[in-house]
């Protein structure tokens, strides 16, 4: 196996295990325009992977996460790394919590965000329970 063969494996297998995870993986730039997702990304939301790619990351924030999406940023910028809660939207309009570990990374001097997104929504619901 030459070089470029090795590279075109690890690379092949590098895309089977990311979808494999059971949490989202998601790369976006800073304007938000999707990169790269997992399968747990788009299928958890009722998406399609070519329907997913075309949106900005905006699209799928519910109204009382997407006005936290300016401070959650900078916060990005200036720290690196961030974890917080938000809420998506999903393409039926169901809602999903998530617990998202965002963290900022570059490639040819450009910035990326990559996201790692636990669906907290059963905990979330529990929660809202127990307060009753």
């Amino acid at each position: 196996m030459d070089n470029q063969d090795n590279q075109q494996l690890k690379a092949d297998l590098m895309s089977r295990m990311l979808d494999k995870a059971t949490d989202s993986i998601l790369l976006h730039d800073l304007d938000g325009n999707v990169i790269y997702v997992n399968e747990s990304t788009y299928k958890n939301r009722g998406y399609t992977k070519e329907e997913f790619m075309k949106m900005n990351f905006q699209d799928i924030n519910a109204p009382e996460s997407s006005n936290l999406i300016r401070s959650r940023m900078k916060d990005l910028i200036k720290k690196g790394t961030v974890v917080f809660e938000s809420t998506d939207i999903c393409k039926d309009g169901s809602l999903i919590y998530v617990e998202v570990h965002a963290q900022i990374i570059e490639s040819d001097d450009k910035k990326y965000v990559l996201s790692i997104e636990r669906d907290i929504t059963t905990r979330k619901e529990a929660e809202k329970n127990c307060l009753k």
